[in-house]
């Protein structure tokens, strides 16, 4: 008995930080118009061992269960976290979906509430509280590192004011708020009195709504589940996996090693879908750097710095660098002096001079990361 709990403990444990990455929603997989997302608890982090609901993990779970769904709802309760895993969310949202709608829980606070505010319609229930304020970041190092840190946080600040102000009502009021630095504590009356809410919903029926979304009627039916009924915690997890060969009288050995099965199923299916996706960006960008060749925009001794640039950066970044080229014929690899940095604004400017990427980046290494950033709205991976 003491083994098979532990063996239950160690497979739950598995089981849950499996899940946290992937929301196994059944809804959303069978919903051919919208499909549902969860973010529960604090956004990203740099922690590599505890980060959850970051920008990445986010995406990948569109990946796996996106199935031609265009509209995206997302459920959101959250103290908020990262800034930067925040906006590339609501980036990730609204270029894979045409529509997006959000619904709070009790808690929608800091970077959570620009993610539920950026939604086309964002609900919250009675009970609900949103927490606005600026964005802030630990700082440290030389006065220049402070200096350039400050700039960073200035337009995350501006971003984050933009996105408010949009919703609110009285923008002379929230503009006298925010600009106080103090924190906006709002219930879901004040949040929708200020514009920031559309709607608040009455509890219950988001409740049963809730409930109805998870679990499918034959599944319910199956196991007798209703919203007032406490189900074994095994047994729910196997109802909302639907897991084959399992009923209402299975025993908790059985559900574990069926859900044991599940779980290898889905880990194979992932590894699966990461290798498809990594052969189809290595061929696309293969294909990309052969035409630029043919193109006379690079000749092909300078195939593995574009391979680099698109490995790093994606293949947007190097089909956005490829479009800004001119036709030059055979590039050079020519240096540029130290103090002759301050001439190359952007990367056209490279092209157009006949300079190598991978040797400017070398020498010049601060103008790069400017050039970088302004091309790709991010700092470059040197």
């Amino acid at each position: 008995m003491k083994k098979l709990i532990n063996k239950t403990i160690v497979l739950l444990q598995q089981f849950i930080f499996f899940m946290s990455k992937f929301t196994y929603n059944i809804k959303a997989l069978a919903d051919s118009d919208t499909l549902n997302l969860t973010i529960n608890g604090e956004i990203g982090g740099e922690n590599e061992f505890y980060a959850f609901n970051t920008a990445e993990e986010f995406s990948d779970k569109i990946k796996y269960f996106k199935n031609g769904q265009t509209k995206c709802h997302l459920y959101i309760n959250s103290p908020g976290g990262s800034c930067f895993d925040a906006n590339e969310i609501v980036n990730i949202i609204k270029r894979e979906f045409k529509s997006f709608t959000a619904t709070g829980g009790a808690l929608v606070a800091s970077a959570a509430s620009y993610i539920a505010i950026s939604a086309d319609k964002f609900t919250l229930p009675k009970n609900g509280v949103v927490l606005i304020h600026k964005p802030s970041m630990l700082l440290e190092g030389n006065n220049d590192l402070i200096n350039s840190e400050l700039k960073l946080l200035d337009v995350l600040t501006e971003d984050y004011f933009n996105v408010y102000n949009a919703k609110a009502s009285d923008k002379n009021k929230f503009k006298k708020s925010w600009d106080s630095g103090r924190d906006i504590w709002m219930s879901a009356t004040e949040a929708k009195d200020l514009g920031f809410c559309d709607e608040i919903i009455n509890e219950n029926a988001k409740f049963t709504a809730l409930i109805s979304a998870e679990i499918p009627d034959d599944i319910k039916n199956k196991y007798n589940i209703s919203n007032n009924i406490n189900m074994n915690k095994l047994s729910l997890i196997a109802a909302k996996l639907n897991l084959p060969g399992v009923t209402a009288e299975s025993s908790d050995e059985a559900v574990l090693l069926a859900i044991e099965a599940k779980f290898k199923e889905l880990n194979e299916n992932l590894v699966a879908n990461e290798k498809k996706e990594k052969e189809r960006q290595v061929a696309l960008i293969k294909s990309m750097i052969d035409g630029a060749i043919k193109a006379n925009k690079i000749n092909a001794t300078q195939r593995e710095i574009f391979e680099k640039i698109g490995n790093d950066s994606g293949v947007d970044a190097l089909q956005r660098l490829f479009d800004a080229m001119q036709v030059t014929g055979s590039l050079v690899s020519k240096t540029v002096p130290q103090s002759g940095g301050d001439e190359i604004k952007n990367f056209k400017d490279l092209m157009a001079n006949g300079i190598d990427i991978d040797t400017y980046r070398a020498e010049n290494p601060e103008n790069y990361a400017k050039m970088f950033k302004a091309e790709f709205g991010r700092e470059p991976k040197i």
